[in-house]
């Protein structure tokens, strides 16, 4: 095996493992919390596992069928990694929208009115 081929397998291989932990983790969230983002995560992971996987089947290295559905597939696959991730920044920007609306709401409540000061309406006397 050449240099260029043990780098072309090696960066298939940890595409393939990236997208199966992405998978794995993004499925676990989504039982968790049941966050649409989460599901379409995990889809799009688990898409683009089989198609890391496919190209290296010979039997579909002659078909040009296969050739242009995995490349519709590849287009779908970004898709849905564009959709997941922008569900799931807005989750993230409504969460710390809202915990910062309850921390501003714990401060204003936790102000005390201070009573005992002697604020008066004349100038400082100077002695």
């Amino acid at each position: 095996m050449t240099l260029p081929e043990f780098v072309s397998r090696s960066v298939a291989f940890a595409y393939v493992v990236a997208n199966l932990l992405v998978f794995v983790f993004t499925a676990t969230a989504y039982q968790d919390t049941r966050k649409r983002c989460f599901l379409i995560l995990a889809i799009s992971s688990g898409m683009g596992v089989i198609l890391a996987i496919m190209p290296w089947i010979p039997v579909f290295w002659s078909s040009w069928t296969f050739w242009g559905l995995w490349n519709l597939a590849s287009l779908s696959d970004l898709i849905l990694w564009v959709m997941g991730i922008r569900l799931l920044v807005n989750e993230y920007v409504k969460m710390a929208t809202r915990i910062a609306q309850q921390r501003a709401a714990l401060n204003v409540d936790s102000e005390k009115p201070v009573d005992n000061l002697d604020i008066s309406n004349d100038p400082p006397s100077v002695s």
